[in-house]
Formats: C-alpha cells, sequence, structure tokens
C-alpha cells in the first residue's frame, strides 16, 4: 500500500497547504508562530493518514539490523514491537537491541 501522494512530493504546495516563505513574515512573530502551527498540523496529518498503511519493525544492534514484518497497519507493528521490547528488557546492557516501529514505503522513483 502507498500513503496517499507518496509518489508526490510536491503535493502539498499545490493544494495550498504550503507556500513558499515570505520574507516579511520572518520580521512579524505572529506569522511565524502561525505558519509554524501550519506546518505542524500539515505534519501530523500526514503521519496519521500513514497509520493505516503498512509498517515494520526495525531492531538494531551495534552490529546488525532486522526488519519484521510488514505489519498490516501501525497498530499491529506496535504491538509487535512490544512484544520484543519485553525480550530485549531481559538481555544484558550490552546486549540490547534499538527498536523502532516505521511505515514501510513505496520505493522512489528513480
Amino acid at each position: 500500500m502507498t500513503p496517499p501522494n507518496a509518489d508526490d512530493p510536491g503535493h502539498l504546495e499545490r493544494r495550498g497547504e504550503l507556500r513558499p516563505p515570505n520574507p516579511q513574515d520572518a520580521l512579524d512573530p505572529a506569522a511565524f508562530e502561525s505558519g509554524m502551527a501550519r506546518l505542524v498540523e500539515i505534519l501530523v496529518a500526514d503521519e496519521v493518514a500513514q497509520l493505516d498503511h503498512l509498517h515494520i519493525v526495525i531492531l538494531r544492534s551495534s552490529l546488525t539490523t532486522q526488519f519484521v514484518g510488514p505489519f498490516p497497519d501501525a497498530i499491529a507493528a506496535a504491538c509487535a514491537a512490544e512484544v520484543e521490547i519485553q525480550t530485549n528488557e531481559q538481555l544484558a546492557e550490552e546486549d540490547r537491541l534499538c527498536i523502532t516501529v516505521a511505515p514501510l514505503l513505496s520505493p522512489s522513483p528513480s
């Protein structure tokens, strides 16, 4: 599954949600704050849209990286990560893994 508009990095600008910065806005703290709030809204909306897409669990040690999945959505991947975390906590400190959940995106066109 491909997230909506994943192959189109300019989709936010064309929808009018993201505009090039106005140099005058840098001088206006209210405009800057409003722009930052809008940017956060856009980023959160994109992240929420990805929750229903395929996700993987990434297990990293100092020597290797493993990928587990794909899982049908973020919740299923988070549940699998929780099992890995519980197992990980039983290991010696130096053997513990860094465990992350990430969306599985389609490859970028070359």
